[in-house]
């Protein structure tokens, strides 16, 4: 497109045609297949780089965007934002005809999937959310050097690899004889894994109720399994009890409590 038709556009979308202008503008868009393409896509553009249009990232009780958060936690969301907004700088300042129409070309390809991945994107499950804060969840290895090391060695391989059964039947008859909060860990979440919920919930209630100094962890991984189950109601007053306790992952709770309400 030629760089007089670009700025005409962008006067055009700026309100700064006069009348007689406007109306020859309208006009050649109806005439000009290819005049009006560029139109479209500069106005799309300048539409999505506009700071109100970002307004839907920036709610955050809106509850498609908690649950897109909890899922992506939003980290590229922010990176893109922050490109399409040093674009925009960009585009505003240039007021010599040496602007890169194919920089101003790629943001719009990127503001157009993201928006519709956004829009698009319903709110998230109770999986999703179990599985997104979860994966947030930093597990200390199982392996400790101690006398049972070998059993918990396997138990980690079987883990990693994602065979719960082989977790379960490592550490279901261990837990009760050894002093390590990451075993039962790692066994509530194998057996919640496996949809053996109740066993979990026995699992983590042994946690809590040890004399471990990680034992209120229990409480976080108790949540997260009426989470996965569908027992929404458990799940908050776990939550807010690790909120009012200051309990471990207090903040995440509080967080969790705001996506489910």
């Amino acid at each position: 497109m030629k760089l007089e038709d670009d700025i005409l556009i962008e006067r055009f979308l700026k309100d700064e045609l006069s009348s007689k202008e406007k109306t020859s503008f309208l006009e050649r868009i109806n005439l000009d297949a290819d005049f009006k393409e560029s139109f479209e896509l500069e106005k799309q553009l300048f539409e999505s780089l506009d700071d109100n249009s970002w307004n839907f990232i920036e709610d955050t009780n809106s509850s498609e965007v908690r649950g897109y958060e909890s899922i992506l936690r939003n980290q590229e969301t922010l990176k893109i934002k922050q490109a399409i907004q040093e674009a925009q700088k960009d585009y505003q300042s240039a007021n010599k005809p040496t602007k890169n129409w194919f920089l101003y070309l790629a943001a719009a390809v990127v503001i157009v999937l993201f928006s519709t991945l956004i829009f698009n994107t319903k709110s998230a499950t109770n999986d999703e959310l179990f599985a997104a804060y979860l994966q947030e969840t930093d597990l200390m290895s199982l392996v400790d050097r101690g006398e049972y090391d070998s059993i918990f060695s396997v138990a980690q391989n079987s883990f990693d690899s994602q065979e719960y059964s082989q977790v379960v039947n490592s550490l279901s008859q261990l837990v009760d004889t050894i002093n390590n909060s990451n075993a039962f860990i790692y066994l509530a979440i194998s057996q919640i894994k496996l949809e053996d919920y109740s066993n979990a919930e026995e699992t983590l209630n042994k946690l809590i109720n040890s004399d471990l100094l990680d034992s209120q962890k229990g409480y976080w991984y108790k949540s997260l399994l009426y989470l996965k189950s569908n027992q929404l109601e458990k799940t908050k007053t776990e939550l807010q009890r690790i909120v009012d306790s200051s309990f471990y992952k207090s903040s995440e709770a509080q967080e969790l409590l705001k996506e489910i309400e």
